[in-house]
C-alpha cells in the first residue's frame, strides 16, 4: 500500500525562453465602417483683382481717413464683389489673403479697414517719396457681407499724392487682390 503524499517541493528555476512559433493565418476583413461627414471643399473659394490706372496728369490726392479707389475690375470669382470704387464686399466669413500695391509721390501709409474699422496690423508704408506701398496680410472675416477698403489712416497729417511715373510708360496700375482661402 502506498503512504501519504509528502510536502510540496520548492519551485525550480524558470527554463529558457522557447523559440517564437510561426505566424498564424490572417483573419477575415471586418465590415466597412459608416461613411464620414462631408469635408470642407479644398482649394481657393474665391478671388478678385481690382485695379486703378494712375497717371501723372490725373494725380489723386487722398485726405486722411479717405479710401483709395480701385475702379476697374479684373478677374473675380466667388463671393468677392464691388460695392463702390473703393469698397468691396466679402460675402462669406472666412480667412482672406489681401494684397495691395499703390504707387505714390509722397510718404504715406495705407491700411485695410473691415466694416469701417482700421486693422492696425495691416498698415504699410515706406520712408521715401516716389515708390510703391505694398501691403499683404491674412484677415479673418467673421460676419457675412463684410466691407473691405484700403484707407489712408486718419492719424496721417499730410495729404497723399498718388501720382506714379514708371518708365518706360507714364501710366502704372495699382492693384487690390483678395483671395478667400477658407
Amino acid at each position: 500500500e502506498q503512504g501519504p503524499a509528502g510536502p510540496q517541493g520548492e519551485q525550480g528555476p524558470a527554463g529558457p525562453q522557447g523559440e517564437q512559433g510561426p505566424a498564424g493565418p490572417q483573419g477575415e476583413q471586418g465590415p466597412a465602417g459608416p461613411q464620414g461627414e462631408q469635408g470642407e471643399p479644398g482649394g481657393l473659394l474665391g478671388f478678385a483683382d481690382f485695379f486703378a490706372f494712375n497717371s501723372e496728369e490725373e494725380a489723386l490726392i487722398l485726405q486722411p481717413g479717405e479710401d483709395f479707389p480701385f475702379p476697374n475690375n479684373g478677374v473675380t470669382t466667388g463671393g468677392i464683389s464691388r460695392i463702390s470704387e473703393s469698397s468691396f464686399k466679402l460675402a462669406e466669413p472666412g480667412n482672406y489673403l489681401v494684397m495691395f500695391v499703390v504707387t505714390t509721390i509722397q510718404t504715406p501709409k495705407l491700411g485695410l479697414t473691415l466694416n469701417g474699422e482700421m486693422l492696425e496690423y495691416t498698415i504699410a508704408g515706406r520712408p521715401s517719396d516716389g515708390s510703391q506701398i505694398t501691403g499683404m496680410t491674412i484677415i479673418n472675416v467673421t460676419e457675412e457681407n463684410s466691407v473691405l477698403t484700403v484707407r489712408y489712416p486718419d492719424e496721417e497729417a499730410d495729404n497723399t499724392g498718388v501720382n506714379p511715373t514708371a518708365p518706360p510708360r507714364d501710366d502704372t496700375t495699382s492693384h487690390l487682390i483678395i483671395v478667400q482661402m477658407s
